[in-house]
């Protein structure tokens, strides 16, 4: 009877719920390539006969306390195994290793910035890639863009200049503390506006009008000259534009025209030609 209860006992012991008290720590569990994980087992427990570390990258290990190199993106599941005469434990724990960032970024436009133009700056995201799971951390994006600093998650930004001169734009791209890159580049605003060099005032609503991009605050004068040199029609304002009728309202025939836009208060001046198609 005595050998019977024996028995019971000990089948139960290796069947029924562990009696380990099994447990480890890892230093940290996010990070980038090339993350370094301290691992150390704090179990409290005499008898163990066997310990497996598998680090969910097809290595293992079986030392107390193991430090393991991560050389690749993905989310990993980090499993140790104990076993006794009588029991076997697992307690499992996951890391995240992220693509560090790789910054570039352009703007909306690459050159010829002037005072009217709101420029968007915008970075390629990269997406993270694993075939374990999908990576659902943002990264976040600073940006600093002349005197303002802007903390988002977003990777475009919108930035209006409002005076002349060299300004730098810097992004910084963090995937995790410790793991970021950094990108500057230069730009230079003029204040000099943009005027099409061919118009179609036909009347369809597409290219109608003939008209400078301003910074709507300072005056102008636009004048409007035939190819012999004759004055046929002025616009004054802080927005200018030609509706392709001379002053008097009469339609003028297609063809090259010139313009000279000036400043009211300054010596800016613009000269050009635009070409009138119907």
């Amino acid at each position: 009877m005595s050998r019977f209860i024996l028995a019971f006992l000990l089948v139960y012991s290796i069947a029924g719920y562990s009696q380990i008290s099994i447990g480890f720590t890892a230093d940290t569990t996010l990070g980038c390539d090339n993350l370094t994980v301290q691992f150390a087992d704090t179990t409290s427990q005499t008898g163990i006969t066997s310990r497996l570390w598998d680090f969910g990258d097809s290595t293992t290990d079986t030392s107390l306390n193991v430090t393991h190199i991560y050389d690749v993106v993905g989310v990993f599941t980090v499993k140790l195994t104990l076993t006794t005469l009588t029991d076997t434990a697992i307690i499992s724990k996951t890391i995240t290793i992220r693509q560090k960032p790789n910054v570039d970024f352009v703007s909306s436009k690459y050159a010829n910035y002037t005072l009217t133009d709101t420029l968007y700056f915008s970075f390629s995201k990269i997406y993270y890639k694993s075939i374990s799971a999908i990576d659902t951390f943002n990264y976040m994006f600073t940006w600093v863009l002349d005197t303002d600093t802007l903390v988002d998650t977003t990777n475009t930004v919108v930035k209006q200049y409002k005076q002349e001169g060299k300004y730098k734009t810097t992004l910084i791209v963090s995937a995790f503390t410790g793991c970021s890159d950094t990108l500057t580049k230069e730009i230079e605003i003029v204040n000099k506006n943009f005027l099409p060099n061919i118009f179609t005032p036909n009347g369809d609503g597409q290219n109608d009008i003939f008209y400078a991009q301003t910074d709507g605050v300072t005056a102008y004068e636009l004048k409007i000259f035939s190819r012999y040199g004759t004055i046929i029609y002025v616009s004054k304002g802080t927005k200018v534009w030609w509706d392709g009728r001379t002053s008097a309202g009469e339609e003028v025939v297609p063809g090259t025209y010139y313009y000279v836009l000036k400043a009211q208060e300054s010596d800016e001046l613009q000269k050009g030609t635009v070409f009138l198609s119907r």
